[in-house]
C-alpha cells in the first residue's frame, strides 16, 4: 500500500513539474502579435451588372470597365516587388538579422498573409510580428504603396485602387503563445507517457 502511495505521489509530482516547465517555457517565449487591416474587395466596390429574366438573374458581360479583380490585388500584395519595398523601407534585413535582403523578403512574406474572403467581400491583411507598432507601420505602408505599384504596372485607372475599411491598429493582446493551450498540450503529453508506462508494466507482467 505504501509503495502504491509513493508511486502515485511520484506521478503527481512529475505532472506538476511538467506543467511548471511548460508555464516557464511559455512565459519565456517571445510574444507574437497579429496586426490586421481590412480592405473592400474590388468586386464589392463595383458589383458586376446583372440581367433579370423569368428564369433568374444572370451576370451581364460588359467589357472595358477597367475594374481590377481581387486576385489581381492579391498578386500585388504577394509580389516580390512589394516585399522588396517593405524590406528597404524598414530595413527588415537588420530587424530579422538575415544575411541579405532577399532572405529578409522571404521571412517577411512568411509573416504577411493577405486573404480574400469572398463571402464578406473583403481582403484581410494579416501580419505577425514581435513589435506591434512596427506591424502597424508596415501595413500602413503597404496600403499606401498599392497605388504607386498600380501606376507602375498599369492595372487599372481607378484611384485609389482599394478602399480601406479598417486601418491597422496595435492589438490589445498577444496572438501567441497561449498558456492555456500549452498547459493542455502538456497534460496530453503526460497522459501519453503514462499510457506507455503502464502498458509496458502490463507487458512485463505477462512476460
Amino acid at each position: 500500500m505504501e509503495i502504491k502511495s509513493k508511486a502515485l505521489s511520484l506521478h503527481i509530482t512529475a505532472f506538476i513539474m511538467l506543467e511548471i516547465v511548460v508555464s516557464v517555457y511559455t512565459l519565456l517565449c517571445p510574444k507574437i502579435y497579429r496586426v490586421e487591416a481590412t480592405i473592400l474587395s474590388p468586386e464589392a466596390q463595383s458589383p458586376a451588372p446583372s440581367i433579370s429574366t423569368p428564369y433568374g438573374t444572370f451576370p451581364a458581360k460588359i467589357s472595358g470597365t477597367g475594374q481590377v479583380s481581387s486576385q489581381a490585388i492579391l498578386a500585388l500584395l504577394n509580389s516580390r516587388r512589394l516585399a522588396t519595398m517593405v524590406v528597404d523601407k524598414f530595413k527588415l534585413d537588420s530587424i530579422y538579422k538575415t544575411k541579405n535582403k532577399i532572405m529578409a523578403g522571404v521571412k517577411f512574406k512568411k509573416n504577411f498573409t493577405p486573404a480574400y474572403q469572398q463571402e464578406n467581400g473583403v481582403i484581410i491583411l494579416d501580419f505577425m510580428t514581435k513589435d506591434p507598432g512596427l506591424g502597424v507601420k508596415i501595413l500602413n505602408f503597404i496600403l499606401s504603396s498599392l497605388d504607386s505599384l498600380n501606376t507602375t504596372i498599369k492595372l487599372t485607372t481607378t484611384r485609389p485602387i482599394v478602399k480601406v475599411i479598417d486601418k491597422p491598429i496595435i492589438p490589445a493582446k498577444k496572438y501567441k503563445p497561449h498558456l492555456s493551450i500549452n498547459l493542455i498540450l502538456g497534460f496530453l503529453i503526460f497522459l501519453s507517457i503514462e499510457f506507455v508506462y503502464f502498458s509496458l508494466l502490463e507487458i512485463r507482467k505477462i512476460i
